[in-house]
């Protein structure tokens, strides 16, 4: 009986899409330590502190929050990483989920924007 052929591996025909979409000099790309502050207990305790503080009241619009989930503690200037900004309470404030997720990121998207054209050289 004869034997069977070998199977031979191919080369992959595609390369690894990694280190070309996401440059580890490029500082929009990587990975930001502060995301792991929002679950620490610390965080929760300045959030507490935050909303009786603000009475569970949207500084945007005035509703009253009472549901969990409803309240958003957000950042007035943002803090992009500075722990002194992050954990401020006199830079947080109390929003509902529709003020925080409409009119807030939207400022902050331009602004977002408007810096990283500053950054490019597209702005003077």
């Amino acid at each position: 009986m004869a034997k069977a052929p070998k199977l031979r591996l191919l080369k992959p025909a595609l390369k690894p899409l990694g280190p070309q979409l996401k440059p580890a000099t490029d500082r929009r790309y990587s990975s930001p330590d502060y995301k792991r502050w929002y679950k620490t207990a610390k965080w929760q305790r300045l959030r507490q502190v935050i909303l009786v503080r603000d009475n569970y009241t949207c500084r945007m619009c005035g509703r009253v929050l009472g549901a969990r989930g409803e309240a958003h503690i957000d950042h007035i200037q943002a803090h992009r990483g500075d722990a002194a900004l992050f954990w401020a309470e006199e830079n947080l404030q109390v929003l509902c989920v529709p003020c925080h997720l409409s009119v807030k990121q939207r400022e902050e998207k331009r602004d977002k924007c408007h810096r990283i054209a500053r950054e490019e050289g597209w702005l003077e």
